[in-house]
């Protein structure tokens, strides 16, 4: 068999006026290795973008032994400053300058108690004060059933438990628009009643003394009042009983005002009548609950003793 027939390719030959390029010689080619080496040398070996290498810059960041533990010491001195200076914040917010020498009197709540060691404060809480000495006001309570025309502006006497033989000229300032209880226990409301004090005598008066106030609610000249118990009704009438010779008589009275212990009488009485306290109609041991027992007891055994004699 002959050799096999291999085709070539003929040689492209390239258009007349197009200059055909010069072959490569031998000295280019390693020109050209030996670029794209030292190309790919240097991109491999690019500094960053802070000109140093990452692993070159972490070390320069590294502290020492003895530099280390004088900057970590130096972190707990300051976080400790802080804690100090808030401790002293603390406890310069506990302490309160007064503005003025004085008397403190410590708030009291509707118990009537004050506060104690540990309890706890809402912010906005009165605690305690300092009065002014120089002025003094006295707070009473008035019963709302003797309250009726009570208003600022009239005129008291104030008279102070701890020296009941001197009195006092006060002033209505302030009067409570709604009755409130005293004490919950108790159903019986007052108007609280605020009265101002024109002087303050030194070493008399003092914060928190108890005091008694009567207060002229209405100014009646010539009027004849008499006790509360001195008047009874009798068919739908008040009257009261007064003394007529030898025996007391029901004489028909118009009321006025009143207070908590005597009744002004408008008609029917005049100054220096003898009145009655209690009904003079009515036996004392009718009064007390006791009498008709004791009378059933003796009408019976006088019954018993008459059917015995017969």
């Amino acid at each position: 068999m002959g050799s096999p027939h291999r085709h070539r390719r003929p040689p492209r030959i390239p258009p007349t006026g197009v200059p055909r390029p010069a072959p490569k010689t031998q000295t280019e080619q390693p020109a050209r290795t030996a670029a794209l080496r030292s190309l790919n040398t240097g991109t491999a070996r690019s500094p960053t973008a802070t000109g140093l290498h990452p692993r070159a810059r972490s070390r320069s960041t590294r502290i020492g032994g003895p530099e280390r533990g004088e900057a970590l010491g130096q972190i707990e001195r300051n976080k400790a400053d802080i804690r100090i200076r808030q401790a002293e914040k603390g406890l310069g917010s506990l302490r309160i300058l007064a503005p003025h020498d004085g008397i403190i009197v410590f708030e009291r709540n509707w118990r009537g108690e004050s506060l104690s060691v540990g309890e706890t404060c809402w912010p906005g809480q009165k605690i305690a004060e300092i009065p002014d000495l120089g002025e003094l006001e006295a707070k009473v309570f008035v019963l709302e059933a003797d309250a009726g025309g009570l208003k600022p502006g009239q005129s008291a006497r104030v008279t102070i438990e701890a020296h009941p033989g001197k009195e006092y000229e006060a002033k209505v300032t302030r009067v409570d628009a709604m009755a409130k209880t005293r004490n919950w226990r108790s159903p019986i409301k007052y108007f609280e009643t605020i009265l101002s004090l024109p002087k303050a005598e030194a070493g008399l008066m003092k914060p928190g003394q108890a005091v008694r106030a009567v207060l002229a609610l209405e100014d009646v000249k010539d009027a004849v009042s008499v006790p509360r118990g001195a008047v009874f009704e009798k068919d739908g009438k008040r009257v009261v009983y007064k003394l007529d010779g030898s025996r007391f008589a029901p004489i028909e009275v118009t009321l006025g005002h009143s207070s908590l212990a005597r009744i002004v009488i408008e008609k029917g009485l005049a100054p220096g009548d003898r009145i009655a306290l209690r009904d003079p109609t009515r036996e004392t041991d009718e009064i007390l609950g006791t009498g008709g027992k004791e009378r059933a007891r003796k009408d019976e055994g006088a019954a018993s003793a008459g059917e015995g004699t017969d």
